[in-house]
């Protein structure tokens, strides 16, 4: 995942990107929710797909965010560019997916939303 990272975010603080998805993907406790929470300014908004109606959002402080997003149980990652923002997209189980979309703001990277669903 780091070499499309790093592919996809360009000179756009690509370290920042990484440090953000490892967190996000990864990352468990209060280490992961320092590094997520940083990158998140007001309330994100969280889509469950294919259900429309289950949109809500969620500030840093949400237990969804908390101890960390997918706490390590992320695999097979996928990572696109669409402008100024990363879509990040893994694996949960064998039915289900998680992610993020990432905004270039200034100088770094902020959670604009996160999203999953399952098949």
């Amino acid at each position: 995942m780091r070499v499309d990272l790093f592919r996809v975010a360009g000179a756009r603080a690509r370290q920042d990107a990484w440090r953000l998805a490892q967190a996000l993907a990864c990352g468990t406790g209060p280490a992961a929710h320092r590094v997520i929470a940083s990158h998140v300014r007001g309330r994100v908004l969280a889509r469950i797909e294919p259900a429309p109606d289950e949109t809500a959002a969620v500030d840093a402080d949400s237990d969804r965010l908390r101890d960390g997003y997918l706490k390590g149980l992320a695999w097979g990652a996928r990572v696109e560019a669409k402008g100024d923002e990363l879509s990040l997209q893994f694996s949960t189980n064998e039915i289900c997916w998680a992610g993020a979309t990432l905004h270039f703001e200034g100088k770094g990277w902020l959670i604009a939303e996160l999203n999953g669903g399952c098949d």
